[in-house]
């Protein structure tokens, strides 16, 4: 074998070589990547087939819950019939008086007004166990329900119902009859003892239209278990030829569904979901599921799987790479940090400018002890204990104003600081130290110490932008625009300067946070013969007073 690797990884001359490198991308990366996606692929149909049964069985739940709740709001509306005392006091009263015009008025008003609108039901009919040759009734047109109910009810299965009458007691019961679905339960009287009974035709799309929810339904269908029977099931409403024959044939045992279950089958490569309804002696849902809409799906996650895996590969190589850059970079800034940390402790040098500032006052050099609390306020500022990356437009003024008061004692009266500030954005949250290095940049670039300079800060307001223009006397030379424009949208350079960096920096972050349309400009004002870098920020909800 050793041999074997060696002869193929043998190299000669140049061809050699090229072959040698095709061998290794063919046995150390194609033939892997390609063994890798079988193995998947093979783990992914399992798991998409126990995924897909789930899904059927966990929709054919939710499908059955809502059949069940249906079936009850069905027998909530026939209990009125009971619990409502205008049938009970009409029979009554007809049985004094024998006045049979009033009792069919009353009782054909309550049956249309309880059930003539139900969204439930076709129709609703009323028979006196004493006159069951005497129907009341109404019927939902809405629901498709005609007077051809009423005949074919009256023709096809009232015998049927009134046999029921004795042994229904004080029960609801279902039957199914020539794809019709009847409820049916007794009205009695005080003694227990029935004087009438109710029957609801149940619309078979509404009752059953949960059914179709459920994922690949191909067809379905109700059964009803048969009371005379230990086992076997009466249908309840008719399915297609397939769903029964597979349940006729006990291919399909709906009796497993038990316990609110839901049972799942593959019989000659159709699959079937059943569900169990505990009410009215048990009824059970069956479904049979469309094949191809269970492998279009499967297909479609086998494609996707399998375009995924060709690309992940290298991908994964290339974010590891990214990775291990991305890890020594941050090593290498931290590194920078910990070695500037260990020159100079800021909270060690806040305390010394303290105490400095203490003996310039008992000394009444208020001049030193002023700048010592600007030195100190801007060292403050570039500390951060409260680890906070926005505040008001205030205090970022503060640090400009500590700044600005270092250097006017720097130059003197050569330099005139002016500012126009709308006061209403004061409270405006923006980023920390955008403000002081660009006023920087405008001092050590603009001003000349041999002769009077103007600084300008403008703020205000234009729409749902935050302007705030730095001024400073001259004009930028062509040169300094090429290396203004450099430092802006460039990569720059490690050997760039401190202010450099500072704009650098601001434009970058301003961009990052409020998007491309914000951001630092520098450029010349022929006009003024002025130089004017204006930052652009904007004012939101978020960030706006308030």
């Amino acid at each position: 074998m050793k041999n074997f690797w060696k002869k193929i990884f043998s190299i000669n001359n140049r061809n050699d070589m090229r072959s040698n490198m095709a061998k290794i991308i063919l046995f150390g990366w194609f033939l892997p990547l390609v063994l890798l996606t079988l193995a998947i692929l093979l783990i992914l149909t399992g798991s998409l087939n126990r995924s897909g049964r789930n899904t059927a069985q966990n929709s054919m739940h939710k499908a059955a819950e809502i059949l069940g709740m249906r079936l009850n709001d069905c027998e909530l509306a026939s209990k009125n019939a009971s619990y409502l005392p205008v049938i009970s006091e009409s029979y009554r009263t007809y049985l004094a008086d024998g006045d049979r015009k009033d009792l069919n008025e009353s009782v054909t008003t309550f049956l249309k007004q309880q059930y003539r609108f139900h969204t439930m039901l076709k129709d609703a009919v009323l028979i006196f166990t004493e006159y069951p040759d005497e129907l009341y009734y109404t019927y939902n047109n809405s629901r498709g329900g005609t007077y051809k109910d009423i005949q074919s009810f009256q023709k096809d299965t009232l015998p049927a119902v009134l046999a029921m009458s004795e042994e229904l007691d004080t029960d609801t019961r279902l039957i199914g009859d020539r794809g019709r679905i009847y409820m049916i339960r007794n009205l009695v009287d005080s003694k227990f003892k029935p004087y009438a009974m109710l029957i609801l035709e149940i619309d078979p799309p509404a009752l059953a239209e949960s059914l179709q929810s459920v994922w690949g339904y191909s067809d379905g269908g109700l059964f009803l278990q048969d009371e005379q029977a230990q086992t076997g099931w009466i249908p309840l409403l008719s399915a297609g030829e397939e769903l029964m024959d597979a349940v006729g044939s006990g291919k399909i045992d709906l009796d497993a569904s038990g316990n609110e279950q839901t049972g799942y089958v593959t019989i000659a490569g159709k699959s079937f979901v059943t569900a169990r309804i505990n009410q009215y002696g048990g009824i059970c849902a069956a479904v049979m599921l469309d094949n191809h809409v269970i492998r279009a799906e499967r297909r479609t996650y086998l494609y996707f799987a399998l375009i995924l895996l060709i690309f992940l590969v290298p991908l994964l190589v290339m974010v590891r790479q990214y990775e291990q850059i991305y890890r020594e970079e941050i090593s290498l800034r931290d590194a920078r940090i910990m070695a500037l940390q260990s020159q100079i402790n800021p909270h060690f040098l806040n305390n010394t400018l303290e105490i400095i500032n203490w003996e310039a006052r008992l000394s009444e050099n208020y001049k030193i002890s002023g700048m010592i609390e600007a030195l100190s306020t801007m060292l403050s500022a570039t500390m951060n204990r409260k680890a906070q990356s926005m505040h008001t437009l205030r205090e970022e003024m503060n640090y400009v104003d500590a700044y600005l008061y270092i250097i006017e004692r720097r130059f003197g009266d050569q330099l005139q600081v002016n500012k126009e500030i709308d006061e209403s954005l004061l409270e405006t949250k923006v980023p920390r130290l955008i403000i002081q290095p660009i006023v920087e940049n405008a001092v050590e670039h603009g001003v000349d110490a041999s002769k009077k300079n103007t600084v300008v800060i403008r703020i205000r307001k234009e729409g749902d932008f935050m302007m705030i223009g730095i001024e400073n006397t001259g004009l930028l030379e062509k040169a300094d625009e090429e290396r203004i424009h450099e430092i802006l949208y460039g990569q720059g350079d490690a050997n760039m300067r401190h202010t450099s960096l500072g704009i650098r920096n601001v434009n970058s972050r301003l961009k990052l946070i409020f998007g491309e349309a914000c951001g630092l400009t520098i450029e010349n004002n022929e006009e003024k013969g002025c130089t004017i870098s204006t930052i652009k920020i904007t004012i939101s909800d978020k960030n706006s007073q308030g």
